[in-house]
C-alpha cells in the first residue's frame, strides 16, 4: 500500500538523528487543504512518543524547487570554504 498525505496521517521521508532522544524529521504535511514539506525537530517523551516541537521550518511545495536551490548553494558555498 502506498503511503498519501493528510491533515491526519502525514508522510515521513527521512530523519536526521542528533541524539537518541532528539531528531529532525522530514515529512510531507498539510495544513488547510495545502501539502508541505516540513523539517521540524522532535524529541522523545518519557512514554517514549515522538513528539513535534516549534524548531522548523514547512515549505509550501511551489516554492520547494526554489528552496532546494538555496541549499545546493549554501553547500556549494560551504565547501568552496566561504
Amino acid at each position: 500500500m502506498t503511503e498519501t498525505a493528510t491533515a491526519v496521517q502525514p508522510v515521513t521521508i527521512g530523519e536526521i538523528v542528533k541524539t537518541p532522544k532528539l531528531k529532525t524529521m522530514i515529512r510531507i504535511t498539510e495544513f488547510k487543504g495545502k501539502s508541505y514539506v516540513d523539517a521540524r525537530q522532535f524529541f522523545q517523551n518519557d512514554k517514549s512518543e515522538w513528539i513535534a516541537t516549534k524548531k522548523g521550518i514547512s515549505v509550501r511545495l511551489d516554492q520547494l524547487s526554489e528552496f532546494i536551490t538555496l541549499l545546493e548553494k549554501a553547500e556549494s558555498t560551504i565547501q568552496k570554504g566561504a
